[in-house]
């Protein structure tokens, strides 16, 4: 790791701003969001892997709400909640129903478990996975977990390679978006030809619904 990656990891761990001229073009995105958090807020962080992203967010003073469906990948995550009092994290996915859902593993997870549990996904045809490995893991309704929390949740953060037209539509659908302030999702169906319909109709709901100014889908 270089100089200035060990600089931002030590400011973003303490909750100070990274000055620009350290910010990565393709990170501005994440330091914007990282940086309009205060104390009391409350976010999820949907497909938070390790939980390097939890923490960030948590360092700001956020209440972290942070889902992982790997159970490989979970001890980080869990380690990132120990050091950070407000990171809540759960070993299960979100989805549109609570149910058992087959967690499809990189092709090559053997070699590597930590380093390709990023690419896990509830999407088969996902090019880099292997309908052949996976995990059975537990999956909740984004609406039901919304509902539990109980508060406005101020930021949502959605990562899930390749699921996120599934969630969005049920918060769209459910009316569960009115509770959110802000939601940044990571798009797959440029990597996943087969999700483009499902990308299509998410699309056209968040322009029917005049949504675009509450969720983007340009976080990467």
């Amino acid at each position: 790791m270089g100089l200035r990656s060990r600089i931002r990891r030590s400011l973003l761990a303490r909750g100070y701003r990274v000055p620009g001229f350290l910010v990565r073009e393709h990170d501005r995105l994440f330091h914007e969001v990282v940086h309009s958090l205060r104390p009391g807020m409350v976010v999820l962080d949907i497909g938070a892997n390790r939980g390097d992203i939890a923490a960030a967010f948590a360092a700001r003073g956020a209440t972290v709400h942070a889902f992982e469906p790997n159970p490989d990948v979970f001890a980080e995550l869990r380690a990132a909640a120990r050091a950070y009092p407000t990171i809540h994290a759960q070993n299960c996915g979100i989805l549109d129903a609570d149910a058992e859902m087959k967690l499809f593993l990189h092709e090559s997870y053997a070699e590597d478990p930590l380093g390709h549990s990023e690419s896990s996904s509830f999407v088969a045809a996902k090019p880099n996975v292997s309908a052949d490995d996976f995990r059975s893991v537990p999956v909740r309704d984004i609406a039901a977990v919304i509902a539990e929390i109980g508060v406005p949740i101020d930021v949502v953060k959605i990562d899930v390679e390749g699921a996120e037209y599934r969630i969005l539509k049920r918060m769209i659908e459910t009316g569960t978006i009115d509770r959110v302030g802000r939601v940044y999702v990571e798009t797959h169906h440029d990597r996943i030809p087969e999700l483009r319909p499902e990308y299509e109709a998410v699309a056209a709901a968040i322009s029917e619904r005049g949504l675009g100014g509450k969720i983007r889908l340009d976080w990467v």
